[in-house]
């Protein structure tokens, strides 16, 4: 398929379609990116694993050809990036660069011993709190418990409440320091002012958690969860503040021309049904935490685009590249969509990109159901939902118009 090139101002998206590792030797050039920030694959799946042929592969520098199938059954999910996407990695990062990516607690450590073998620095581990899970914490028995005696409600593992992020860099050149480094490449250090964020008036450095601002956590992280702006930056809530992504916001840049059910889903055309979506604000922080404006991203497992978004929302530059055709369809469609968006609205924050986006397809959610009441033939769920996309609408006009008092 032929690639998608754009440009927005200054910058530039390129988008790919095909194996990451291929199309990495094939168009991305040696120390020209200056973060790879992605969600690849986690590998959840329940076929045998042999730990001596997975790290023969590694020493060989090859990727473990795991069988079986991933979440939810599915083929792309079925194992991690391997030691011979990594050295790719390596490949087109600046020294000193960073390589950001979000993977599954039980696999965490082979996914730390792929990046290893291929050179790799491992600098830390981070964490996205959400809060609420799924999945793992599924009960072991249906029905009546046979263990009652034994086990209260036996289940297999833990709901989940977090995803661990693998956070490593490419060696920085050797003779320099970390400060020279920095000076020659741009790379080495993490951005803190941009990704800083206020606590009780002073400026405080970014953490590596990223959570949803649930009242758990709040207690857990005590002072440290406040959301303060008494700073002249007020980013605690990019930081911090990450619930999984609503439908609307799964779908942001997806074509305008769609319409909403009555349940709130897309009735016709694309839609962004993968399962994995982060949210946009998370990427935007972490993009922002390890690059700076003008600077080159890549993501070598696109997905539905939401990296690539954030990319284009902070001024950096964009490489992406999917293996899966219908997503690549829908990533590219929506960063084209989110250009348009930027274009109309150039001096707008992203927030208020976002925002501006749900105002318009809520509004035309709003007229179809009032054309379907207005029938005379509807149904109790149509009017209880015009009520509360009508409500969601008035608080999202609340919310542009602060940012047109502050412009």
């Amino acid at each position: 398929m032929k690639p998608l090139n754009f440009s927005l101002n200054a910058q530039s998206v390129k988008l790919y379609q095909g194996d990451s590792v291929s199309i990495l030797k094939e168009h991305v050039q040696n120390n020209s990116v200056k973060a790879v920030i992605e969600d690849p694959p986690y590998g959840m799946n329940e076929s045998d694993f042999d730990v001596q042929e997975f790290l023969k592969s590694c020493l060989e520098g090859k990727a473990y050809d795991r069988k079986g199938r991933g979440i939810a059954g599915q083929e792309w999910d079925k194992q991690f990036p391997g030691v011979d996407y990594f050295k790719e990695v390596m490949r087109v990062l600046k020294p000193g660069g960073f390589y950001v990516g979000f993977c599954s607690g039980p696999n965490m450590g082979l996914f730390k011993i792929c990046a290893m073998c291929a050179g790799l620095e491992v600098i830390d581990l981070g964490a996205w709190f959400y809060g609420k899970g799924m999945a793992s914490g599924r009960k072991a028995v249906l029905g009546e418990n046979p263990f009652s005696e034994k086990i209260e409600n036996p289940i297999y593992g833990f709901a989940k409440a977090f995803e661990p992020i693998l956070i490593a860099r490419k060696p920085i050149e050797k003779g320099l320091t970390v400060a020279k480094n920095f000076e020659k490449y741009g790379t080495g250090l993490i951005n803190g002012g941009e990704a800083s964020y206020c606590i009780d008036g002073k400026r405080r450095s970014p953490t590596h958690a990223y959570w949803d601002g649930t009242s758990v956590v709040e207690e857990l992280l005590g002072n440290d969860a406040k959301f303060a702006r008494k700073c002249s930056s007020s980013l605690l809530d990019q930081v911090f503040a990450h619930p999984k992504p609503t439908h609307l916001e799964k779908n942001f840049g997806v074509d305008e021309g769609q319409g909403y059910s009555i349940q709130g889903n897309l009735v016709e055309g694309l839609r962004n049904e993968l399962l994995t979506v982060k949210p946009i604000e998370l990427m935007v922080a972490l993009i922002q935490a390890f690059t700076k404006e003008g600077d080159t991203v890549l993501d070598g497992y696109l997905g539905s685009g939401t990296t690539g978004i954030a990319a284009l929302l902070t001024g950096r530059n964009f490489i992406g590249i999917e293996l899966s055709e219908q997503y690549f369809d829908l990533a590219s469609d929506r960063l084209l969509n989110v250009k348009v968006l930027r274009e109309r609205f150039p001096k707008a924050e992203y927030q208020q990109l976002i925002l501006q986006f749900e105002y318009e397809h809520l509004n035309k959610e709003l007229n179809n159901l009032s054309k379907v009441i207005a029938s005379g033939e509807v149904a109790f769920e149509a009017i209880e939902r015009f009520k509360s996309v009508r409500g969601s609408i008035r608080k999202i006009e609340s919310g542009l118009a602060e940012y047109k008092k502050a412009s």
